[in-house]
């Protein structure tokens, strides 16, 4: 038969309140950001989801009507099919494209056309993103 251990509830030490103290007080700029930034616009903007509202009257509750007339709406459909879109072949297409950038950016060889640094300004997004692969892999190796 295993021994039971029974856990009791210990209060912590004033050392270790003082540290918690500090930790919080050291994350409450990102906390408060978090909160103020992203977790309330978030909230509010789901809460005004089921509203309806000219921005001159009250919201008046409507329930789940804006989620079905957004459904129902072509343009609405096609804005979510384009941002799919987007997401699952544009940005990995572009994230690829940037690492292979890094990768041929990071050769010791010194000609412009191998180290991709000077593309045309068409491909700005592409080359910040290879420099940043860049910068992490220069970071990584010479640790």
């Amino acid at each position: 038969m295993a021994a039971r251990t029974l856990f009791r509830y210990q209060r912590p030490s004033k050392s270790q309140l003082r540290e918690w103290l500090a930790g919080y007080l050291f994350a409450s700029p990102f906390i408060i950001g978090f909160l103020v930034f992203t977790a309330f616009p978030m909230l509010y903007s789901i809460w005004l989801a089921f509203q309806r509202w000219d921005l001159l009257s009250p919201p008046k509750y409507i329930g789940l009507q804006n989620i079905i007339k957004m459904f129902q709406d072509p343009v609405a459909n096609l804005s979510l099919y384009n941002s799919f879109y987007y997401t699952i072949f544009a940005v990995p297409i572009q994230l690829v494209i940037s690492f292979f950038l890094a990768l041929a950016s990071a050769n010791p060889c010194s000609c412009a056309t191998c180290t991709g640094r000077f593309l045309p300004a068409d491909h700005r997004p592409l080359v910040a993103s290879a420099v940043v692969w860049q910068r992490v892999f220069s970071q990584t190796t010479a640790s």
